[in-house]
């Protein structure tokens, strides 16, 4: 009888387990949510956000890492506002800045919902920004979390296109 029940108790840790891999909780939601709402008044429980990709960009965050980042998002095709909102961080008419970034900022704005946080007002808030972070919402919840280094560029357009394509 014992065995059966410890069969049980593992078992239920390993589906429960499966579950958190499979949908990782983002931890800074919340504060993400408050941002959003107090800086740019975005509702994330508004029916128009909740369904949408999150995409939050800081551009001097690591240089590979951004003009992957660029490239991929100015290369998808024009989205509706419910789809997507692209975040980009930081002051996008810096002299600093690269040209051919700005050029692809150009286009990423003229494709997808973009908001420019230039003042960087998103690092008053813990959400955890320092690489890119794609945040997708269903049903006001948060399914897919995933912090993109440059390797994962690839899977956030996976993660986007077939977002896209339901």
């Amino acid at each position: 009888m014992d065995k059966f029940i410890l069969s049980f108790f593992i078992l239920g840790l390993t589906i429960n387990s499966c579950n958190n891999q499979k949908c990782p909780e983002y931890q800074y939601l919340n504060e993400l949510k408050s941002y959003f709402k107090k800086v740019h008044d975005v509702d994330f429980t508004d029916p128009i956000n909740s369904n949408k990709i999150f995409y939050l960009l800081p551009i001097k965050s690591c240089e590979p890492c951004i003009k992957l980042n660029l490239e991929m998002l100015s290369g998808l095709p024009k989205t509706k506002l419910s789809e997507i909102l692209v975040l980009i961080v930081g002051d996008t008419n810096d002299n600093s800045l690269d040209p051919e970034y700005q050029k692809l900022i150009n286009e990423i704005k003229e494709k997808h919902m973009a908001i420019i946080d230039s003042e960087s007002l998103i690092y008053r808030y813990e959400t955890g920004l320092a690489l890119p972070i794609l945040i997708k919402l269903e049903d006001g919840a948060c399914s897919t979390y995933l912090q993109i280094e440059d390797r994962l560029v690839p899977q956030a357009k996976k993660i986007i296109v077939n977002s896209l394509n339901k």
